[in-house]
C-alpha cells in the first residue's frame, strides 16, 4: 500500500528523464538479473545512457510466473517552497506497506484450539485481570473453577 508520493513535476521530454524514465512509475517489477541493481542503469549522472535501466528492462518482458522477481518500489517528494519553511525545514514523511493480498485462501486462526484462560490476583484474592481467554465458555469454566 502506497504512502504519500508524486510524480516528477516535469515535462515529458525533460532531460533528466532520459536518465531517470523510472520516475515516470511508482512501481515496478521485473524478474530477477545480479546485473541489474540501479534503477537507473549504471551511472545515470554521470552519462545520458538511454536504454538503461527499469524502463528497458520492462520492455524486454520478461516472465514473472515461477521465478524470483524484483520489486522496485520508487517514491520521491517534490518541495515547494514556503515563507514559513525558513529556518525549519518541514518533514515529509514517505514510504510505505506491505500488506499482504489473497495470500491464504482462508483464516489461519480459524482452526486454532481456544486457548486457556489465566486469571491475574492481586494481594486480597480478588481478580485484577484475565489474559487468553479463547472461547467465552472456556473462561467461564475457568473462572468459576477458581471459586
Amino acid at each position: 500500500m502506497p504512502g504519500s508520493n508524486c510524480l516528477p513535476l516535469a515535462g515529458p521530454d525533460a532531460k533528466f528523464l532520459r536518465r531517470a524514465a523510472f520516475l515516470n512509475h511508482n512501481l515496478w517489477v521485473t524478474s530477477y538479473n545480479r546485473d541489474e541493481c540501479f534503477p537507473g542503469g549504471e551511472f545515470p549522472n554521470q552519462n545520458p545512457r538511454v536504454g538503461e535501466g527499469i524502463p528497458t528492462w520492462v520492455q524486454q518482458d520478461r516472465k514473472l510466473e515461477e521465478t524470483d522477481i524484483v520489486l522496485w518500489y520508487v517514491f520521491g517528494v517534490t518541495h515547494v517552497p514556503r515563507l514559513e519553511d525558513w529556518p525549519v525545514m518541514p518533514v515529509e514523511h514517505i514510504g510505505f506497506h506491505l500488506k499482504p493480498h489473497g495470500f491464504f485462501n482462508c483464516s489461519p486462526a480459524i482452526d486454532m484450539p481456544p486457548s486457556k484462560a489465566v486469571v491475574a490476583y492481586d494481594l486480597h484474592h480478588k481478580e485484577v485481570a484475565v489474559k487468553g481467554a479463547g472461547q467465552p465458555e472456556t473462561l467461564t469454566s475457568t473462572l468459576m473453577s477458581k471459586l
